[in-house]
Parts: C-alpha cells; sequence; structure tokens
C-alpha cells in the first residue's frame, strides 16, 4: 500500500502546504494523517470516502494511488 503517494498527490494537487492543511481539508485530525504515512493505520474505506466526497476523486483512482509500490 502506498498511502504516500496517495497523501502527496493530495497536498500538491490541491496546492496544500502539508499534512497538516490537508488534515484540515479533509476534516480529520492530523494525527489520523500521521499515522497513515506511519503505516499504523491504513487507509480504510471511510477514507476513501471521505477523500471521494471532498475532492471528487474517484474511488478507482484512489485505490489506484494505493496499488502503486
Amino acid at each position: 500500500m502506498n498511502a504516500h503517494a496517495l497523501l502527496d498527490f493530495l497536498v500538491k494537487e490541491y496546492k496544500l502546504k502539508n499534512d497538516a492543511a490537508l488534515s484540515r481539508a479533509l476534516g480529520v485530525r492530523p494525527s489520523v494523517l500521521s499515522k497513515i504515512r506511519a503505516r499504523t493505520l491504513g487507509v480504510s474505506g471511510d477514507m476513501k470516502i471521505l477523500i471521494y466526497k471532498k475532492t471528487g476523486m474517484s474511488i478507482e483512482d484512489i485505490e489506484e494511488f494505493l496499488e502503486k509500490t
């Protein structure tokens, strides 16, 4: 799972400064993104749906990022 690629893409695509700004944009606690980056928490189905709702990015595209090595 390559959550880093997904999070990095979201920060860059939406011209955000960092993960803290991304967490505010998504409406999640910064610790959630920190745990995802640290691989202690996976990208759940709920998180995928949240990203879809907030960005319009398709679930298929989100999953494609996560499948990259």
